[in-house]
């Protein structure tokens, strides 16, 4: 047995039935059965004893629970908007849907920065150069060494050697790609250089630097690296 602390038109008037509309008392639940099921539950009125089933407000179109009222201010001013049926041109009717039913829906939103992952352009400017020249690369010092080759320079251009040197083992171990969460992704791009992110370019797809420190209060200087 559950109280109900509901005194709203549409609780008042599904127990009631629209007969005592008026009538505030306490509304509870009684449960009948030992399961769940909707039809052993039944709402009741303190006050007048007046009792009914919970399923009838399962029902579609039932009608039981009143119409939707658009009370939903997280959707902004036109969620009444949203009760409007738009085969009939008028508010739903509200009725009972289970939380964990398989016909709820309830969405989830995540907010992201579009940021290109940095290790898919390690993983490519390796490619161009890993079968001919790193193959055989045992430390991040002889990544130094074959700098010096033109190709090799152009390709890991933007990369630090240790860098290089993590995809190289990652390689030579056999070990496969690692999938990231999105914000991991995102702070390990943005810090993968000291200066810049991406091309300041109008076909760019990202494009972040770092800002002066400036205007900053010089007590603060030694503890901000970055901007």
């Amino acid at each position: 047995m559950f109280w109900i602390d509901c005194y709203k038109y549409h609780c008042s008037s599904f127990v009631h039935q629209n007969s005592q509309t008026s009538c505030r008392g306490q509304l509870w639940f009684d449960e009948g059965g030992s399961g769940n099921d909707f039809a052993d539950i039944f709402v009741r009125c303190e006050a007048c004893i007046a009792r009914r089933q919970l399923s009838d407000a399962t029902v579609p179109n039932g009608k039981v629970l009143g119409k939707c009222e658009g009370h939903r201010p997280w959707l902004g001013p036109k969620a009444q908007e949203l009760c409007i049926s738009e085969a009939t041109g008028k508010s739903e009717y509200n009725r009972l849907l289970v939380r964990s039913a398989s016909n709820a829906y309830f969405s989830q939103l995540l907010g992201v920065i579009s940021l290109p992952d940095s290790d898919d352009a390690l993983q490519k400017a390796v490619n161009l150069v890993y079968d001919d020249f790193l193959q055989e690369t045992e430390s991040s010092d002889q990544i130094k060494y074959e700098r010096k080759k033109q190709k090799v320079a152009a390709a890991l251009f933007g990369f630090s050697d240790e860098a290089v040197w993590v995809e190289i083992q990652r390689r030579q171990g056999g070990q496969d790609k690692q999938y990231k969460s999105i914000k991991q992704v995102e702070i390990e791009t943005l810090l993968s250089s000291p200066f810049e992110v991406g091309e300041d370019v109008p076909e760019s797809d990202f494009y972040a630097r770092a800002r002066k420190l400036d205007r900053i209060k010089p007590k603060l200087l030694p503890l901000i690296e970055p901007i």
